[in-house]
């Protein structure tokens, strides 16, 4: 959303047809959309450390909670 100029173009964009209850949708720059966007359900965070990457997976609901768990089960 880093081309956004205010969360209200989010309307014009079309975003409920995106998000659901069946639907993954991931956002770069959702604070850009703060006040439109609903709460997510989990939160990625890429790090880098030179030409190493570090993924974070935060919950942030119930449903969030399961799928990092399911994540990190994968990991294992």
């Amino acid at each position: 959303l880093y081309r956004l100029g205010d969360p209200e173009e989010l309307e014009y964009m079309g975003i409920r047809d995106y998000i659901g209850n069946h639907s993954i949708c991931l956002i770069e720059w959702p604070e850009r959309g703060v006040g439109v966007l609903p709460t997510p359900d989990i939160r990625v965070r890429i790090e880098t450390d030179g030409s190493a990457r570090t993924l974070q997976i935060e919950s942030a609901s119930a449903l969030g909670e399961r799928i990092a768990q399911r994540y990190q089960a994968d990991e294992r």
